[in-house]
């Protein structure tokens, strides 16, 4: 999805703290609350993941032509959206996810395209950087 290897770092803190209020779908729940019908200049604060996932929204919102075209600009986010809606292996995809499992060995072990994981996870299960804030909870031995 990221059209270029640079991250604009003031979007990339403001997903950060969104992330941090709302949990790992605050990029999926936030395109779904800003507005549809006009260019907001405040879209820059969001990253690329945000505005590729409100245009897709905001297309598929619109008309049954204007959702074709959302699907042929962003197959990705409509394979996540699919996947994401397979229980089961979303399931499975959270232990993975959560317990660290690298994104290559996820995509083989379960078959999952490789832009199509990264685009789930970055719109629905953002975790990896949650999780290592996370105690254990561990009690110490005496």
């Amino acid at each position: 999805m990221p059209k270029n290897n640079e991250l604009d770092e003031s979007a990339f803190d403001h997903a950060q703290a969104e992330r941090g209020r709302r949990g790992p779908r605050c990029r999926w729940e936030l395109a779904m609350e800003l507005p549809f019908n006009h260019w907001d200049p405040q879209m820059q604060r969001y990253d690329e993941y945000i505005r590729d996932a409100h245009h897709f929204l905001e297309l598929i919102a619109h008309s049954p032509v204007s959702a074709k075209q959302a699907e042929a600009l962003y197959p990705q986010i409509v394979a996540a959206v699919t996947l994401d809606e397979d229980v089961a292996k979303v399931a499975e995809l959270k232990i993975a996810v959560f317990g660290d499992l690298a994104p290559a060995e996820i995509v083989q072990r379960m078959g999952i395209d490789a832009a199509v994981l990264e685009t789930w996870e970055a719109l629905f299960y953002d975790a990896r950087q949650s999780r290592k804030h996370i105690s254990t909870g561990r009690a110490r031995s005496s």
